[in-house]
């Protein structure tokens, strides 16, 4: 599947919502990286927000499809004059 503006974008502004705490990430890691109960715990945090982004892009490309397929259904409904 290709991306589209609409995924992009809903993608740059949930990453900019986290941006604050996420710019920590790598400090985050280090400070936890001699406890192994803080990095499987970082770790689920890690996969919560991947499957966060996963689920936000999902959801873009299938609004984006039903906006093309209902753009098209605008346009078979328009009398033959207005086309």
């Amino acid at each position: 599947m290709q991306a589209t503006s609409g995924e992009r974008e809903a993608v740059a502004r949930f990453r900019t919502a986290l941006d604050p705490e996420w710019s920590l990430r790598s400090t985050i890691g280090d400070q936890c990286k001699d406890d192994h109960d803080s990095m499987r715990a970082l770790g689920e945090v890690d996969r919560l927000r991947y499957g966060e982004e996963h689920a936000l892009r999902y959801e873009a490309l299938d609004i984006a499809s039903l906006r093309k397929r209902v753009e098209i259904e605008e346009k078979n409904l328009q009398p033959a004059s207005a086309k």
